[in-house]
């Protein structure tokens, strides 16, 4: 029962709680402001900028975003992981921008888990090199999965996997990608959950020299 629907049932009782309510209100606005601060700092990587391409490990951007949402994942109680194939090549990206893509994809995995139960409150990042000079980023969750009439169509404007969402940050995301070289795309997962993955372009040793 989320909190708001705590409220609201307190709310139609004949003599309700009133302590229990003010508690609840509380917590809310706590998570308010919680939310807040990470759109606030999502925000400050939104800001329109040139791309700047430039060679990249793609561990240290998985890094960076986890540091941001760690505070968020402990409150949720959500599980994050990280797993990197050994020897991955640099890659050629604008890091504030790719930033903005993982930011977003793990957002939307943590609000995926949020309803699940806590054993399957698990988002994972798994990066692995492709053939054909890539490198592929997938984030994992154990969440409700995504509706089969959506699935096809989430990185379209204005199409999202959540109720009251307005879609604007997968269409962004897949933007992004798409600008680096790469391609971004998504599917449900056998075991339950979704993955969304997507490919940047690798940067031989030869051209960093």
């Amino acid at each position: 029962l989320r909190k708001d629907e705590a409220a609201a049932l307190l709310l139609k009782q004949e003599s309700p709680d009133w302590e229990e309510l003010k508690a609840i209100v509380k917590d809310i606005q706590r998570d308010d402001q919680r939310a807040g601060s990470v759109i606030d700092r999502m925000g400050s990587l939104l800001k329109k900028r040139e791309l700047q391409f430039e060679p990249i490990l793609p561990h240290r951007v998985v890094d960076q975003v986890f540091t941001l949402l760690k505070s968020e994942a402990q409150f949720r109680r959500v599980e994050l992981a990280v797993e990197l194939e050994s020897g991955l090549p640099w890659v050629r990206g604008d890091a504030i921008h790719l930033q903005q893509v993982m930011l977003n994809l793990l957002l939307n995995a943590l609000d995926a888990v949020q309803d699940v139960p806590y054993e399957r409150r698990q988002v994972a990042v798994r990066v692995k090199r492709l053939e054909s000079n890539r490198v592929e980023v997938a984030v994992c969750d154990w969440g409700t999965g995504i509706p089969e009439e959506r699935l096809q169509r989430i990185f379209e404007p204005f199409v999202s996997t959540k109720a009251n969402g307005m879609g604007i940050g997968f269409a962004i995301c897949r933007s992004i990608v798409e600008t680096h070289g790469g391609r971004l795309w998504a599917e449900n997962n056998p075991e339950g959950g979704a993955t969304v993955r997507f490919t940047l372009i690798a940067v031989e040793e030869a051209t960093l020299k």
